[in-house]
């Protein structure tokens, strides 16, 4: 793809993104899903304890009080997060009867869905596009 390619009516324009290692490096807590819904905060905090201290389990529960089976894990100490991130990812641990754990530092919801809007010539908002191609990041903007 190269920049200011036409592509069905968009003008496309192709960037460098940064790397998702050095905007992360000083986040400390994590989200996780696809554990038992038996698990309690307790359970959480020595599973996840074993990469580092842990300031804060938080689990989130349905009405009733139940498990969601989700959980925001936050350590003191963010070589911690991204230790466990990493291992338990590499490793595609889970639990019996469950998919692998997920596994992604916490984020806002703004921060989260990423939306962005530009103007283009005729005024009217667009989405920027992250794609990440053959281990390059890159950003394309579609306008």
């Amino acid at each position: 793809m190269q920049n200011n390619q036409d592509i069905g009516g968009s003008v496309i324009e192709v960037t460098n993104l940064i790397p998702l290692k050095s905007k992360d490096s000083n986040k400390t807590s994590l989200y996780v899903k696809h554990f038992p819904i038996t698990m309690s905060e307790f359970d959480l905090k020595k599973f996840f304890g074993l990469y580092g201290d842990i300031s804060t389990v938080h689990l989130f529960k349905d009405d009733r009080g139940a498990s969601k089976g989700v959980a925001i894990i936050t350590y003191t100490d963010p070589r911690s997060a991204s230790a466990a991130s990493i291992d338990l990812t590499m490793k595609g641990t889970c639990f019996p009867g469950y998919p692998p754990l997920y596994i992604n530092y916490f984020m806002k919801k703004e921060e989260r869905l990423g939306k962005s809007t530009i103007t283009n010539t005729n005024e009217s908002p667009v989405l920027l596009a992250k794609l990440a191609v053959n281990d390059e990041n890159i950003v394309i903007i579609i306008y």
